[in-house]
């Protein structure tokens, strides 16, 4: 879903405090600022894994590098 990386998201969980739904969206505005991607996955037995990537910077070139190109 998408919709987890939107500014005031929020997943109704009872036994859960309610937050601002501020948190991913930020991280996702970090992420996409520096040229990168972030993307949730389900776990096997439950639960989420958020993995992202960043283009790589080398020095000696003076550019980004996209090891994925």
């Amino acid at each position: 879903e998408k919709e987890i990386f939107d500014k005031f998201f929020t997943m109704s969980q009872r036994d859960r405090p309610k937050g601002a739904g501020l948190g991913l969206a930020i991280c996702h505005a970090i992420i996409a600022a520096h040229g990168g991607r972030i993307w949730a996955e389900n776990r096997p037995g439950g639960g989420a894994s958020f993995i992202f990537t960043l283009p790589k910077f080398t020095e000696q070139e003076g550019e980004l590098h996209d090891p994925a190109a």
